[in-house]
Parts: C-alpha cells; sequence; structure tokens
C-alpha cells in the first residue's frame, strides 16, 4: 500500500524511469524508517546489468537511487536540496551534471502531470462553499473578477477587489508603523493561502488589472517570502500606512493634529479655527493637508520628509492668502419687527482647492524636463521668511 505522500509519488515516477522492470522500493503506512535500504540496493544491482550501459547512465541512475534511499521522509524541500548537491558536486563531471539534470526534468513533469491530474480530479469533486463577497454580495464564478479558490477540498469564490484588500491589509499589518506583515489567510476560514494559490492570485490579478497594486507586486518579486518582502520594502509599506492615517486615525487625534499642523504655519500667517467648527467639514478640507503632515512626521524616506514639507507650506500659504478668515464663527443679526433681533451663526468655509488642473502652458514641455512651476510661486517665500530668519525653517513636528 502507497503511502499517500505527493513526494512518495516522486519516487514511483523516479523508479519507472530508471527501474522499468517492477517497483520494489514500496511505502507502507508508517513503516518508511524500517525499509531495509540494503535489500533495496541488492535487488537494483541483480537486475541491473552494468557492463551492458554506458557507465555515465550507470552512474546517473544511482544518483537516483541514492536520492530514495537517502532520505527516510521525501518532501519537497529534500528534492531540491538533493538536485542542488548534485549539480554543485565537484567529483561529478559536466556531463554527468548534465544528464542527471535532463533524467530530473522529465521526471518532474511526469510528476507535474500527475499533480495537475490530482488536483483537477479534487477540483471537480469540491463543494463550493462561498457564493458572496465579503460585502454579502452575490457573485458568479463565471464572472471575469472573480476566481474560485480550492483549499482543503473545498471551494470559495473570491472578487478581485476582496482579494486586493485582503492582501494589502495582511502586507501591510503594522504596530505603531513598523512592519510586521502576517500570512494571507481566506477569510472565511482564517487559513493561511499556500504558496501556489498565492500564484495563482497574483496571476488572476494582473491578467484583469491594469496596475497591479505597489505593494503586491513587491510582495511577488520576494517570491512570497515574508521576512524578505518586510525588509525590502520598509519604506513602501509604511508610506502606504501613513496614507491610511488621515482615515484610520481616532476623530479626536485627527482634529488635535489638524490645530497642531495650522499653528506651525507661522506667527504673521495663523489660521485660527473657531471651536465651534463643525469636525467633520473640517476633516474633509483638512484630509489632504494631514496626509502631507503625516509623511512629513513618520516617514522615513528624507527625499519623501522634504518634498513633503516643501509642498505643505505652499499649499498652506495658498490657503491662508485665498481666506485669512477661514474657520471663523460668522454671527448674522436679523431685526424683526419691532425690536426683536435674531442671530444666525455660521462659519467661514471660503477656501481654495487642494487639488488643481495641470498646468496646460507647461503639458507640452513636461516630458522635457522637471518643471517645478509650483515651486516658483511666489506664496512660498513670504514676507515672514524674510523676517523671522532661523525661525522661519521651522519644522513641522
Amino acid at each position: 500500500m502507497v503511502k499517500d505522500c505527493d513526494m512518495n509519488t516522486f519516487c514511483f515516477v523516479i523508479q519507472k524511469y530508471i527501474n522499468k522492470t517492477s517497483n520494489i522500493y514500496l511505502y507502507e503506512p508508517d513503516e518508511c524508517l524500517s525499509i531495509n535500504h540494503y535489500k533495496f540496493l541488492e535487488n537494483i544491482y541483480k537486475n541491473e546489468r552494468v557492463e551492458d550501459e554506458a557507465y555515465i547512465l550507470w552512474s546517473v541512475r544511482h544518483s537516483f537511487y541514492t536520492y530514495i534511499t537517502k532520505y527516510q521522509k521525501h518532501s519537497l524541500e529534500t528534492k531540491y536540496e538533493y538536485l542542488d548537491r548534485m549539480l554543485n558536486n565537484l567529483f561529478y563531471s559536466p556531463e554527468h551534471k548534465t544528464r542527471f539534470l535532463e533524467y530530473f526534468s522529465k521526471m518532474q513533469r511526469t510528476y507535474a502531470a500527475l499533480s495537475r491530474f490530482a488536483f483537477l480530479y479534487k477540483y471537480s469533486r469540491a463543494k463550493t462553499q462561498i457564493v458572496s463577497d465579503l460585502y454579502m454580495n452575490p457573485i458568479d464564478k463565471t464572472d471575469r473578477h472573480v476566481i474560485v479558490v480550492l483549499q482543503n477540498n473545498n471551494k470559495y469564490l473570491f472578487s478581485k477587489s476582496d482579494l486586493i484588500k485582503i492582501m494589502n491589509n495582511s502586507l501591510t499589518n503594522t504596530y505603531q508603523l513598523f512592519s510586521e506583515p502576517v500570512a494571507i489567510k481566506n477569510p472565511h476560514t482564517n487559513v493561511p493561502f499556500n504558496k501556489s494559490t498565492l500564484y495563482n492570485i497574483y496571476f488572476f490579478i494582473r491578467e484583469h488589472s491594469i496596475r497591479i497594486p505597489p505593494i503586491i507586486q513587491a510582495y511577488f518579486l520576494s517570491n512570497f517570502h515574508l521576512a524578505n518582502f518586510r525588509d525590502m520594502n520598509q519604506s513602501l509599506i509604511r508610506q502606504y500606512n501613513i496614507k491610511q492615517l488621515p482615515e484610520t486615525e481616532p476623530t479626536k487625534r485627527r482634529l488635535a493634529d489638524i490645530r497642531k499642523m495650522l499653528d506651525q504655519l507661522g506667527k504673521k500667517k495663523r489660521i485660527t479655527i473657531d471651536s465651534s467648527f463643525p469636525n467633520q467639514k473640517l476633516f474633509e478640507i483638512m484630509r489632504p493637508y494631514l496626509h502631507l503632515y503625516y509623511s512629513i512626521v513618520y516617514s522615513t524616506d528624507l527625499t519623501t520628509r522634504y518634498n513633503s514639507e516643501t509642498r505643505l507650506r505652499i499649499k498652506l500659504n495658498q490657503f491662508y492668502n485665498y481666506n485669512p478668515q477661514f474657520g471663523r464663527k460668522v454671527i448674522t443679526v436679523s431685526r424683526q419687527s419691532g425690536l426683536t433681533e435674531k442671530s444666525h451663526v455660521t462659519h467661514n468655509m471660503d477656501h481654495v482647492p487642494f487639488y488643481k488642473r495641470e498646468n496646460i502652458k507647461l503639458y507640452g514641455s513636461t516630458h522635457l524636463e522637471a518643471v517645478e512651476d509650483e515651486y516658483n510661486n511666489e506664496d512660498f517665500y513670504d514676507d515672514e521668511d524674510e523676517d523671522d530668519g532661523e525661525e522661519a525653517e521651522a519644522q513641522f513636528i
């Protein structure tokens, strides 16, 4: 009885290629350690006549016999470990290594075909457990933006957008902005996806997307190795989380940061926000400014911090110059019939848009040179910078 193990199947494939008379090395359940390897080799040599074969071919076949008998527990790691040892063995000639690799490639091709057949068999018999996305909307497997994932002999349907969110959330997991990526799991079972499933998901996303999300692309380039991904993409992961901070920070923290940011603009150009100003409206207006502020405070990339601070100063100066009275309380008193007066309280919310259309005059030349038209704006160097000297260089911290 053959042990239910994929790598044992690979051992049988080896024997079909190098010992076509019979499969004499059989695995019994829980008896792998008790097999008499000497008896196996004795049987091999009795049934083979070395003098009838070229020595190099016999030597290659013997190398595969050694693999079967050397490792008591065969696995994917031991298979490729042995391949690496053979190809880097100083005592084997280049011809020996070439013939060994030819045999290994044929065996691997056969093994892959058998594995694919087994997968299709399991896939055809598996039952679909989930037919809705993470928002409980029904989805269909025939939709080009839906993938079917087979896990533990069950099928799960996922939309492309859900998979992107699941992967981004796992890979950008942090503790106080320090990267701690975790395994990408099936949210319905909390079981991690295996590596082959991750490859299938990645190529599915790439096939149906104009642009691969940078975090997912970086994880793919690290061969889905969490530690390598974390170490090689610290700045990318942190910048991603900084971009999410304006949405994820508690309301009180966001409002306090907005006021702190505005207070550091300068003494002469101070934007004062009345305490009764609607908090949600203030956040909506200041969201893009707050993102720049967080990039200055939390980013580890010096260029990003410098560019963010420069741009934030420009934008806040433009904001102030457009409406210095922004955020003030406005009380309108209307006289009714007789001596009755009625007051109406509002707030000054007029502000310059943060995002502007691209300068049409420069559009035809932006591909020829890096023109920073915004940096030449006269609002960047104001009177306070000239008068206050060192104080004008105050950092946004």
